[in-house]
């Protein structure tokens, strides 16, 4: 401030300072710029044109905050109704999600039994006109769909596969089973004191039979974990044992039976040792 007072008196007097002259004129600018202030700054006396220029200016900046106003509410209807559009198309997506689910589950559930009944022709071509061993990895098919579904929820299609191996599992354990028990007929199973002396049959075809049968009989079996999911009642075959071996131990179970646990006065449990020589 003390700059702009000795700017403003050097640029009045100059360097001339006995110009006395000039004295009245400067005061009569500071009286007048004086004056100037006291309006600008005074509130009792305010400038009508500069006060209507603020009014003016304050009143256009509420015009545009109620503008703005308008188009945020707008905005926001807009919002509001694109939601509720978007929420109606969003629904009916998900309806269409859900049916082409259903379908595509659909579809997997005919494949299914497409599969099977395709392994069932299969099964009954093969016991009409080929080769017996052949139609044992044909039925492994079906042990191997009941493994991949007995955990589904389709309950329906894993009692219809499970029914179809257990017949087939039926079908194919009679038809090995009584080759199998020819077999061991003509190796003098199970040994006992009327053929124990006799020479058994070893012939390199006989043993081959064997072999082929006793595997066969294996890879027929049910699987463990259908087994483990069935009562096992008293006076059936142990399961536990391989298929082949249950069946070997078929006729020594029923000798047993007839021997040791009849109604005879000879038949006693407590004289096995005994009695096992007349076993045959």
């Amino acid at each position: 401030m003390f700059l702009d007072v000795v700017e403003f008196f050097n640029s009045e007097l100059g360097s001339d300072l006995s110009d006395a002259k000039k004295i009245p004129e400067i005061i009569d600018k500071i009286s007048k710029y004086e004056e100037e202030l006291e309006r600008e700054f005074n509130p009792h006396n305010p400038d009508l044109a500069r006060v209507n220029s603020f009014i003016k200016t304050a009143e256009n900046a509420i015009e545009k905050i109620k503008d703005l106003s308008e188009k945020c509410e707008e905005l926001r209807k807009s919002a509001n109704s694109d939601s509720e559009s978007l929420k109606s198309i969003k629904e009916d997506f998900s309806s269409k999600i859900k049916e082409l689910k259903e379908a595509e589950s659909l579809y997997c559930y005919f494949q299914w039994i497409l599969k099977v009944e395709k392994h069932n022709a299969s099964m009954e071509e093969a016991l009409k006109n080929g080769p017996m061993y052949p139609i044992i990895d044909v039925y492994t098919k079906f042990k191997e769909f009941w493994e991949q579904l007995r955990t589904s929820d389709c309950k329906n299609l894993v009692t219809y596969i499970k029914k179809t191996m257990i017949y087939w599992h039926d079908v194919l354990r009679e038809k090995f089973g009584m080759e199998f028990q020819k077999i061991l007929g003509s190796l003098y199973w199970p040994v006992s004191s009327a053929n124990l002396k006799m020479p058994p049959n070893q012939s390199s075809d006989t043993l081959m039979k064997f072999n082929q049968l006793f595997l066969a009989l294996c890879k027929i079996a049910l699987p463990d974990a259908y087994i483990k999911t069935q009562d096992i009642k008293d006076d059936v075959e142990d399961t536990s044992l391989l298929l082949p071996l249950q069946l070997m131990l078929q006729p020594l179970q029923k000798r047993f039976i007839f021997h040791f646990m009849g109604k005879k006065l000879t038949n006693r449990l407590d004289k096995i040792l005994n009695e096992l020589s007349n076993v045959g």
